[in-house]
């Protein structure tokens, strides 16, 4: 359940309309936020908002940034929500939430309302978490309908071969 009117609209745009008020002149990529299209126009300008200081790394995501300095520092800055576990990325972090709380890391975050930071989460942030989560779930939702189309056409043509 979305709590404003704001995050109802926020939630139609994206995941339903696909009304993006914001597109990469380059790639055609739609973003409601004007921040995340400039991160994408800077990607394929090759402008970079953090650099590696101990190689060549360059990124415009602070996530995938620290999971890329904790490769040479060996630090270990990302929080289980739910129970403090530590973990050095989000793919092994995302693995112990599936494996011990049985839920995914967008979710431990949402229900715990604590990001992988460790950091309490706003409102506005929860909200962008659920959409997020709700586009992804209507996205496998389509590829799973599209394969069951696949296999089923092709189960009706394997089936009229054999009879021939």
């Amino acid at each position: 359940m979305l709590k404003s009117k704001s995050s109802l609209s926020y939630h139609k745009k994206s995941a339903h309309t696909q009304d993006y008020p914001h597109r990469c002149d380059i790639c055609g990529k739609g973003y409601i936020k004007y921040n995340r299209m400039v991160n994408c126009l800077n990607n394929h300008q090759g402008i970079f908002k953090y650099r590696c200081p101990e190689c060549d790394y360059k990124s415009n995501k602070l996530i995938q940034f620290k999971e890329h300095v904790n490769m040479h520092t060996g630090e270990k800055s990302f929080y289980c929500p739910v129970c403090k576990h530590k973990s050095s990325g989000t793919k092994n972090l995302g693995c112990h939430i599936k494996q011990v709380h049985k839920m995914t890391l967008c979710q431990a975050e949402v229900a715990y309302r604590t990001n992988r930071f460790g950091e309490p989460m706003t409102d506005d942030q929860i909200e962008d978490m659920k959409v997020r989560m709700s586009s992804l779930s209507n996205y496998n939702e389509k590829i799973v309908q599209e394969l069951k189309s696949t296999s089923e056409t092709t189960e009706v043509h394997t089936n009229s071969t054999e009879d021939a």
